[in-house]
């Protein structure tokens, strides 16, 4: 979404919707397409944040995703 292109956003968001059905809801779809419709620095950084927690949560890493949320909440409290 960094280029405000609205035909690829609105592509992006079905795409992610449709991911999203097949996917547990821990973890946390909505939160990243809402992070990924967020076109500022603050959004892109959360949208990775976000993909970043999912694939950990893929790995079972847990640890990891733990981590990953922690800073998902430190920047989401601070804007």
């Amino acid at each position: 979404m960094e280029g405000n292109d609205r035909e690829t956003g609105t592509e992006t968001e079905e795409e992610i919707k449709l991911l999203s059905r097949f996917l547990p809801e821990h973890y946390n779809i909505p939160g990243l397409l809402q992070a990924v419709m967020d076109s500022s620095a603050r959004g892109v950084q959360l949208a990775q944040l976000y993909l970043d927690r999912c694939f950990k949560l893929s790995n079972h890493d847990d640890a990891g995703a733990l981590e990953l949320e922690e800073k998902i909440e430190s920047l989401k409290a601070s804007s």
